[in-house]
């Protein structure tokens, strides 16, 4: 039904001698309808009307005089020209949704703040409610859960300009799940001449890449509107005894301005309900005022075993491209200016796995965004713990102020409000004891009720056994572990089986997820758990374990979650089954995750290649870890997933360490590997390697890539170098120099079957540069040979010689050819902005700032190459960056600027296990103090001393240099 002040163009023509609408278009200008060019076929065109459907009064007419332009096939637009009869009221409002033949066109507009398209992982558009409330706003409609063809393609502003067109493609299948290719149109070619309509496709992420060159960058382009977060802990519609808490936290979210709170912390026993405070408080924002609700949500709930990165990882997900390759910090600092006057809830649950026994927030990158976050004007922060966060974790910034409450168990009377409101009635004496026996824990206790108002749990006295026995538990997470256990007890067999399931899925499930995994033909009903279930069954289970607060289902019931707490319960009582049953449904959920990953010949989606990883996981777990690497290694791992996995991601080499754990026994990657063939063996220790040297444990990386270089040197010594290249810059890393030196010579054994004439020249000259740093190793033969070879073979072009080979930039200038390393590195630079070579354009950029002696060539690129530095994301070459940063300003005198660069802006960066980095900074900051009276920190000689016993010689040249000269240019 049309609302009020809607416009509608239809497009009418003649059938059989009665006029008819053909179908609906879009007014783009004073004489211009756009319509879809289905539409134009088979009928004769008489002409257009345009309706408004607020006032009752006819339609206006209007004559088709010409038609202006019509695109190829794929997409399916026409414009009209039509006589000019439109006031300019008819013009703004782009509301339709074209359906023509089964196909379906989107019209946008552009209103006055702008704000374009929004992708989420190339899967197609999303649309959400929230943006109609809000003047100035739109969203491209075209979420195929909530849209249905005909519907208005809205919402947009009244006083825009048309943006674009998206056309549905020709050749998409009926399957609404498919729908994830698109074309942009842009609309600037819609009102000029000529009408060239040209396509940009197919991927659908690439509309936002087109608006995005004309249009400024905003939070709604980003993150998108308010999340609709999952379900973290099943509540029920009863919710009591947190009225003054609730009340709190609305006061602490409405306030704004200088003095207010903008960091919550609350704490308290498990089981005392602080996540379901969370989601309720939550809950009450999206459906109370427009005025007060979120521009943006960030809701994330942290588990054991689980890294940080995983949660930033979560973050880049949901960013453009360009986001993707930041580490945390950048990432922060980039996306913090697009949240300014935007309102933020960011909410962090269960943060104890991140702190230690004095509340302290062990990792620094974590602490660096809730202290940046805090510190946005209209951003809050929720934080959730069963410890108190320690006080100074906010304290180096007195412009934050917070709060911090402890949630504890309710009082009798809030606890007999609990009973009433779900029981509907008085409780009865005995109520005493059983509120005593569960200590107040609004969790056990709220379960226990609603298990006995559905009479799952027969009698009160039935309830009351059940708590007594929990009481004798002394700890409040036995307590309510107790009570859950009991409640299982009584679950169907069907129920159980379905819990023990969704503690094997990953995040979020399907009622059709389930039935395929269950309502299976093929298996014996009488195979007790995991036996055939049918499909309707599964709904009806769902269904009760909803009832019984087991599960949550979404608004829509099209997705479900369950509680973290209440999964790890479930999949201890997995584990307990035999050993056949659990490969059996490791089994049944591998195929279904390995069906959603088909390794398509585009490259494939983060949910996609999400379920690759999940598919290799549980085919681990049945036992089936040929299978397991096989599907890793050439479907995960190869063609167009490899952009995502093996590349210097963070969040990428973090997932496939988790997975590749599962190959290990106890999960050690220095233990034995569970696949049986050598080949696969040698592929497993180069993924391990390579994770590990990413995530920064070189020591560990350096093992298992010298592994694998000697397992793959005789079948493929071309792969074996390029492993033992990358085992000895892991050695280098760890400070094992001598390794490092013996792993290159292993990798020169290589090079008579394997190596052309660059690679051998990209070995000789990392095996000088890695001789020079020691002490004990002859490196000048190394050089000269190096150079030899490069001259003979390639007439000196050693930029082509090395297109990454900063590593001999870095020797040359050090062994006092500088002239030949400045013109080495510009042509290097050259190369890696030509090539996108992100790291090796951050490094020639960091040595250009020591090694040029022309300011202006400096500063320029000063200017730039931070914003390289931003992506790259391995710790190693991150730190070196940040050193010769703070060098080139100790060349300048600028001791304080090389101050702050090592303290702040190195802040968090990990050295541990980089002992040599850890020298280079140790050495920078002593220099960089040169002009601190009294200073209190090292002596020249400690440190000389400590690069000695580690043979560093490029440290000991390095103190020697800033000794004679406080202001050496050092590279």
């Amino acid at each position: 039904m049309k609302g009020a002040g809607d416009w509608v163009v239809e497009i009418v023509g003649k059938e059989d001698g009665s006029t008819k609408t053909l179908g609906s278009g879009a007014i783009v200008a004073a004489d211009r309808i756009a319509t879809v060019r289905h539409v134009l076929e088979g009928y004769p065109i008489e002409g257009a009307r345009v309706m408004q459907y607020h006032d009752g009064s006819d339609p206006t007419e209007h004559v088709i005089l010409e038609r202006i332009t019509e695109t190829d096939e794929r997409d399916a637009i026409a414009v009209l020209r039509v006589s000019p009869e439109f006031s300019p009221e008819c013009i703004a409002p782009f509301h339709n949704s074209l359906t023509a033949k089964g196909k379906r066109v989107e019209f946008c507009g552009f209103p006055q703040q702008p704000m374009i398209a929004k992708v989420i992982h190339g899967e197609g558009f999303v649309a959400d409610k929230a943006p109609m409330r809000r003047a100035l706003q739109f969203w491209i409609q075209i979420s195929t859960k909530n849209v249905r063809k005909g519907m208005s393609g809205g919402p947009v502003a009244y006083d825009g300009t048309l943006v674009g067109l998206i056309c549905e493609s020709a050749g998409l299948g009926e399957d609404p799940d498919q729908f994830d290719t698109c074309w942009a149109i842009d609309a600037s070619r819609l009102l000029g001449e000529p009408f060239n309509l040209a396509s940009v496709g197919p991927a659908a992420g690439e509309m936002d890449e087109v608006l995005k060159e004309e249009l400024p960058l905003s939070l709604d382009d980003l993150l998108g509107p308010v999340d609709a977060p999952s379900p973290s802990v099943p509540v029920s519609n009863k919710f009591v005894g947190r009225k003054t808490l609730l009340e709190r936290l609305a006061a602490f979210w409405a306030s704004e301005g200088e003095g207010c709170d903008s960091v919550f912390t609350l704490h308290g026993l498990p089981g005392a309900g602080k996540s379901s405070v969370a989601d309720r408080f939550l809950r009450e924002l999206q459906e109370g005022a427009a005025a007060l609700q979120p521009d943006l949500v960030i809701d994330y709930s942290f588990d054991d075993n689980e890294l940080v990165e995983e949660f930033f990882d979560r973050i880049r997900k949901r960013l453009p491209a360009q986001f993707s390759e930041l580490k945390p910090r950048p990432l922060i600092e980039q996306l913090l200016p697009l949240l300014d006057n935007h309102r933020i809830l960011v909410i962090l649950d269960a943060l104890e796995w991140h702190q230690d026994h004095e509340g302290r927030i062990t990792d620094p990158d974590l602490t660096f965004f809730i202290e940046s976050f805090a510190r946005v004007r209209r951003s809050k922060l929720l934080i959730l713990s069963r410890r108190k966060v320690a006080p100074h974790v906010l304290g180096r910034d007195a412009t934050v102020r917070r709060s911090d409450d402890e949630l504890s168990s309710l009082s009798l009377e809030e606890a007999r409000d609990l009973y009433g409101e779900i029981m509907g009635a008085v409780p009865p004496p005995a109520f005493v004891d059983l509120y005593e026996a569960l200590g107040g824990l609004p969790q056990p206790l709220e379960l226990l009720l609603v298990w006995l108002s559905k009479r799952a749990i027969s009698s009160f006295d039935d309830a009351l056994r059940i708590a007594r026995h929990a009481s004798s538990k002394h700890d409040p997470l036995e307590a309510t572990t107790a009570t859950l256990s009991r409640l299982a007890s009584l679950l169907s067999p069907d129920e159980r089986t379905a819990m023990m399931l969704v503690s094997q899925l990953s995040g979020e499930f399907s009622l059709r997820q389930m039935t395929e995994i269950l309502a299976r033909e093929d298996i014996d009903s009488r195979d007790g758990y995991f036996g055939g279930i049918s499909a309707n069954a599964v709904s009806v289970v769902l269904g009760r374990l909803e009832q019984f607060m087991f599960v949550k289902g979404s608004a829509d019931a099209s997705a479900y979650n369950s509680h973290k707490f209440i999964r790890r319960f479930f999949a201890q009582e997995f584990d307990k089954l035999g050993i056949d049953k659990r490969r059996r449904i490791h089994s049944r959920v591998a195929e279904f995750y390995s069906q959603k990953f088909t390794s398509p010949q585009s490259p494939a989606s983060i949910s996609e290649i999400d379920a690759g990883l999940d598919a290799v996981v549980h085919l681990c777990s049945a036992d089936q870890y040929g299978t397991a690497f096989w599907f890793l290694d050439e479907k995960v791992q190869r063609g167009p997933t490899k952009e995502y996995v093996v590349t210097n991601r963070l969040g990428a080499a973090s997932a496939l360490r988790k997975v590749l754990r599962n190959f290990f026994v106890d999960g050690d990657f220095l233990g034995e590997p569970l696949v049986t063939e050598e080949k696969e063996q040698y592929r497993l220790f180069h993924y391990a390697g390579y994770c590990e040297s990413v995530l920064g444990r070189p020591e560990v990386g350096k093992t298992m890539l010298r592994k694998a270089g000697r397992g793959l040197a005789a079948v493929d010594p071309g792969g074996a170098v390029e492993i033992f290249r990358s085992a000895a810059y892991c050695a280098i890393a760890a400070g094992a120099l001598v390794e490092a030196n013996e792993v290159l010579a292993e990798a020169e054994k290589c090079t008579a079957h394997a190596l052309g004439r660059e690679e051998h020249m990209k070995l000789l000259a990392q095996r000088a540069e890695t001789a020079h740093m020691t002490t004990n190793v002859d490196w000048k033969p190394l050089l000269a040979n190096a150079q030899a070879y490069a001259i003979e073979h390639f007439n000196g072009d050693l930029a082509t010689v090395l297109p990454r080979g900063t590593q001999f930039v870095h020797l040359l200038a050090r062994t006092g050819d500088r002239e030949q390393a400045l013109a080495l590195l510009r042509q290097l630079m050259d190369r890696a902005d030509e090539n996108g070579w992100k790291d090796i354009a951050a490094r020639c950029r960091s040595l250009l700032l020591i090694l040029s002696d022309e300011e202006e060539e400096r500063r320029a690129h000063a200017e730039v190459y931070r914003e390289a530095l931003g992506k790259v994301d391995r710790v190693d070459l991150v730190t070196e960056i940040f050193i010769r940063q703070a060098r080139y300003h100790i060349a300048l005198g600028q001791f304080e600027d090389a101050r702050r660069v090592l303290e702040e802006e190195m802040h968090g960066q990990r050295l541990n296990g980089y002992p040599y980095l850890a020298l280079d900074k140790r050495i920078t900051l002593r220099a960089a103090s040169h002009d601190v009276q009294n200073y209190a920190g090292e002596t020249w000689e400690n440190i000389a001393s400590d690069c000695k016993a580690c043979r560093y010689r490029w440290g000991l040249e390095d103190l020697a240099r800033y000794k004679k000269d406080s202001r050496a240019g050092l590279i």
